[in-house]
């Protein structure tokens, strides 16, 4: 298995939500805008999920386990060549979407890894900000 170290794949996680909003607010139909920004939902969940120390695991031939955040004893299997995972979203998922990042992560050379300047507590703060939000706008109340 490969361990993948936890601050490039957040802040990859955080660059990629934050080009999904862009790509959203420019949209040119609602149905684009929906997808880009489930996107950028699922990036933010795989976000948390790293910080919180939830990170694939690489099991070879392009899939990869991801143990579910909801359902303790559950582990997913992500197919990166279908693209698919096996959760009920199947497509727009945190758990492809955090397989995608470890996997691109994976294939990178090391000069070219993604760097988070911020101090892990800080970043920890900024994506709990977002991930309120985010369950906000979804209707949730605290």
């Amino acid at each position: 298995m490969t361990t993948i170290d936890i601050n490039p794949t957040i802040a990859l996680c955080v660059e990629r939500a934050q080009h999904h909003q862009q790509l959203a607010v420019g949209a040119s139909t609602d149905e684009e805008r929906r997808a880009h920004e489930a996107t950028m939902r699922a990036l933010d969940k795989a976000a948390m999920e790293l910080v919180k120390g939830n990170a694939p695991r690489y099991a070879g031939f392009g899939v990869w386990l991801v143990e579910s955040r909801t359902q303790a004893g559950t582990v997913y299997r992500v197919d990166l060549g279908t693209q698919q995972c096996s959760c009920k979203n199947g497509r727009t998922c945190w758990h492809l979407s955090a397989a995608n990042v470890c996997e691109d992560l994976r294939n990178m050379p090391a000069g070219e890894l993604p760097a988070r300047t911020m101090p892990d507590r800080e970043i920890e703060s900024e994506l709990d900000a977002m991930f309120t939000a985010e369950m906000l706008a979804d209707g949730f109340t605290f």
